[in-house]
């Protein structure tokens, strides 16, 4: 069966003065230890409701990570740099953090001091921290992207506050196998990047490598009032259309506007073409379980072109193109391109990230966070890494009828001022998309 096969994997991966005995602990693979040099966080910061937040402390949170760490194997590993090996924690990190105010912008402020902290990976490769201001508690779930992507903190916020607000349907499990899944992906030959799809390019400001090495990415929260959330999906139903691809497209025509704001002469050449890549969960292409929480995704090449530009910005019904998009994303996964990146790291072929990068933009996907009803009023994700690439990526992520956008970019290479226009022509491509119905 496919679990004899991960756990007979897994065992035999050990290696070194780890315990043979003990699938949790074996040497890191390479695809894994390319990551080691790089300081790539991600968190989910979750404002909690009133009745969740009353029940929410740090013992109930210990518990809920004992909980949790039952199943899932990266929440109870660490790592020995010496050895290159993961070894047994001793538990999951938890805290307590008191605010002055419950402001966005003092929680963001309190979010990004925790990213800045990071995570210690002698002790653990996960952490989760409270954030309590006078009237309001963030949730807080932090980890190295070098074991989990933003799925696997979507499932862990989920089982963590169903852990403690609704034990009577907690999921009991056994320890899922421990397995570098990239040594799941078919062996595959991959056509070449040619030819390479043409796009405009953000302008850039001059920046020293050395300080771009030192530099960590800012972001920009957009925030979807729920009105408009509500209209985006009824006429996303009437297009027969997902909801992740007006999103996509409006978000496509927002960073095209901002190329036409920093050098309006390319308004000039028609049609504006736009390359991009977009997050794809590999999971069910893998026969992993949904709830496997690792850094199980990959990206797939996709592209649109604007032939409507009207003082500036893009303008017209966008759901063809919408569309459009969205079945390039899919053609390109159905093909295997989402193999084709990590294909590239296990065998080590970085200098053919280059063709595959040359975009204006990353496209994460919308994620869900699939919670206990009235648990928590909204969600945004934040990360943390070195910005030292020109792109600006977006991360949308949806609770309930809240959804947030998280843009991040290059502080160095983009002005705030830049984004926050990206965001704003983020939400008026969203307005036009939904009163266009069919």
């Amino acid at each position: 069966s496919i679990l004899c096969f991960y756990v007979f994997l897994a065992l035999n991966m050990s290696a070194g003065d780890t315990d043979l005995a003990d699938p949790i602990c074996r040497k890191l693979t390479a695809s894994e230890q390319q990551w080691l040099p790089q300081t790539s966080l991600i968190s989910l910061c979750a404002r909690l409701s009133d009745s969740a937040a009353s029940k929410v402390d740090l013992e109930s949170l210990r518990e809920a990570s004992l909980f949790c760490r039952r199943k899932n194997p990266f929440l109870n590993v660490k790592i020995n740099s010496q050895e290159l090996t993961f070894e047994r924690n001793d538990g999951i990190p938890v805290e307590e953090e008191r605010l002055d105010s419950d402001e966005m912008p003092v929680v963001r402020k309190a979010l990004q001091e925790q990213l800045e902290r990071g995570i210690d990976r002698s002790v653990s490769l996960a952490r989760v921290a409270l954030l309590n201001g006078p009237n309001c508690t963030h949730l807080v779930v932090l980890g190295d992207h070098l074991c989990f992507d933003g799925k696997s903190f979507m499932y862990w916020t989920g089982e963590i506050l169903t852990t403690i607000l609704n034990k009577e349907e907690r999921k009991e499990g056994e320890m899922l196998p421990f397995v570098d899944w990239t040594t799941l992906i078919p062996e595959q030959t991959f056509s070449p990047f040619s030819p390479v799809f043409e796009s405009i390019m953000l302008k850039t400001a001059p920046a020293e490598p050395s300080a771009l090495a030192t530099s960590f990415v800012e972001d920009v929260v957009c925030t979807i009032d729920k009105k408009l959330f509500a209209d985006l999906k009824a006429a996303a139903k009437a297009n027969g259309s997902k909801l992740n691809a007006p999103l996509m497209i409006a978000y496509f025509a927002a960073m095209a506007d901002a190329c036409l704001r920093l050098e309006p002469e390319k308004g000039q050449d028609r049609p504006l073409k736009v390359r991009s890549v977009c997050a794809v969960d590999l999971r069910q292409t893998l026969g992993l379980p949904s709830s496997y929480m690792n850094n199980s995704a990959s990206v797939v090449p996709v592209h649109t072109e604007f032939a409507n530009v009207s003082n500036g910005t893009v303008v017209g019904d966008l759901w063809e193109l919408a569309k459009q998009a969205q079945n390039v994303m899919l053609e390109n996964v159905e093909k295997g391109e989402a193999y084709r990146l990590n294909d590239m790291t296990k065998r080590g072929a970085f200098h053919e990230f280059a063709p595959y990068f040359a975009i204006l933009c990353l496209w994460s996907n919308m994620g869900v966070c699939s919670v206990p009803d009235g648990t928590v009023e909204n969600v945004e994700v934040h990360i943390r890494g070195v910005g030292n690439n020109p792109i600006i990526s977006a991360h949308p992520i949806a609770v309930g009828d809240a959804l947030n956008v998280t843009f991040s970019y290059g502080p160095l290479l983009h002005d705030r001022e830049t984004v926050e226009f990206i965001s704003e022509r983020f939400q008026a491509h969203l307005r036009s998309l939904a009163t266009c119905k069919e």
